[in-house]
């Protein structure tokens, strides 16, 4: 049994207060999982407003503040270098009031790995770090320049941790080929679905009120995701045109926020200039976890047709729901949906000089599922399955604290530790 490590998290997102997308809820359920085996974990995240730290299952959450002109809400990659002194003052500043010291720091993405270097030199601690996505293969997708800032911070996101996880193998290939990274350093940990989520029932008050929601006796597809090209909402909206022409019961519920709002009013223009679409595309906002649950329990249909995905938590969370899914055949995905057996998967539309889903695939995968009744419980039950027994809290918990230890023994640092029999 491991010694109780003293781990910092730093992190971009840790929901509630700050939650965007899927690293967010990643973290929380690596957080919480994690002291739930007895660890110390502490997590640091940018807040955009104000300072404060709750703590969520024995999980110490500390929201720093440092965003610097009033109003802004990101940091851009010129703030890197002053964000990270920040956290590093404050990190420091609650170490030598608690007479302690960390023995793991585990960034989670670039913004977050100058202060990590430091922090782990200055504790002799081990350095971890999660690449949740590759931003230099995400600038060669979409043909962009690639920002000299960022390129520095992730080289050293990947070169100077004692160990990098990888949330799929998609992505550790894509690390090892394009930073020459040693294989043997990176170890894939897939992400977990939150316990959670899969605890959540919704009371039969609110699935009345959700379904309440959606004209009667329609059939419900459904898209959780950013309102951003990336995430496919475009190619989908293409896709629903062709699909509600043929099959006339059929409604589009289109749940997640934009970063800026003319990528919303991009969307919602195409959907008022569509006479097949107007009446029958729900955009239904950003919801609360427990509410997003409650949707995916009255949908019939799930949609993913993302660019690309590292790992894929549309999919999974859908899945997860015992909704039938597709997704597009790019990524991670490819890792969570096997074609024919857990969902469907869709090409992409390589005539396109920017890789998006093909529209007329993703057309004749609905219809399909929507007309197939029985293929699409098949695919949704062994879709549920597949994912409720790979992407567990419990492994994924195993394996982090195995990357741990190994970096840990990497860094030189094992005399620190020890191992005793349970």
């Amino acid at each position: 049994m491991l010694r109780p490590f003293t781990i910092v998290i730093i992190s971009p997102e840790y929901p509630p207060h700050v939650h965007e997308g899927g690293l967010g809820t990643h973290v929380r359920a690596l957080a919480v999982g994690l002291a739930k085996q007895g660890h110390k974990v502490l997590v640091f995240c940018n807040h955009p407003r104000s300072e404060f730290h709750i703590n969520d299952h024995a999980v110490e959450v500390h929201y720093l503040s440092c965003y610097g002109p009033a109003g802004q809400t990101q940091m851009s990659p010129s703030d890197a270098e002053r964000v990270n002194e920040y956290f590093v003052n404050k990190i420091r500043s609650y170490f030598e009031q608690a007479g302690c010291r960390p023995d793991v720091i585990h960034c989670h993405g670039v913004y977050g790995i100058l202060a990590t270097e430091k922090l782990a030199s200055m504790y002799e601690a081990a350095l971890v770090s999660t690449v949740h996505i590759v931003q230099k293969q995400m600038r060669m997708l979409y043909q962009r320049a690639f920002d000299p800032i960022i390129q520095d911070l992730e080289t050293r996101l990947v070169n100077s941790a004692d160990r990098v996880i990888a949330v799929s193998h998609c992505t550790k290939r894509i690390l090892e080929e394009l930073y020459e990274c040693d294989g043997d350093k990176i170890q894939v940990v897939y992400n977990s679905i939150d316990p959670e989520w899969l605890e959540h029932r919704a009371t039969a008050d609110d699935l009345e009120a959700m379904t309440a929601e959606f004209p009667a006796n329609k059939r419900i597809v459904m898209f959780a995701g950013r309102l951003v090209a990336h995430k496919g909402p475009v190619p989908l909206l293409r896709s629903a045109e062709i699909v509600v022409r043929r099959i006339n019961n059929v409604v589009y519920a289109i749940a997640g926020s934009e970063y800026l709002p003319e990528d919303k009013k991009e969307l919602v223009n195409l959907v008022q200039e569509s006479a097949a679409l107007r009446d029958n595309v729900f955009f239904v906002g950003q919801l609360p976890r427990w509410k997003l649950s409650t949707l995916y329990q009255i949908a019939d249909l799930a949609v993913v047709p993302s660019r690309h995905e590292s790992f894929g938590y549309a999919a999974v969370e859908a899945m997860s729901r015992g909704v039938p899914t597709i997704a597009t055949d790019t990524g991670g995905l490819r890792e969570i949906l096997t074609n024919g057996v857990t969902g469907l998967l869709v090409p992409l539309d390589t005539t396109k000089p920017i890789l998006e889903a093909d529209v007329q695939s993703l057309a004749d995968a609905q219809m399909l599922l929507l007309e197939k009744p029985c293929l699409a419980r098949r695919l949704a039950d062994a879709g549920r399955e597949f994912v409720t027994q790979t992407f567990t809290a419990r492994q994924m918990i195993a394996q982090t604290e195995e990357c741990y230890t190994d970096a840990i023994a990497s860094a030189g640092k094992s005399l620190r530790f020890h191992i005793t029999e349970a």
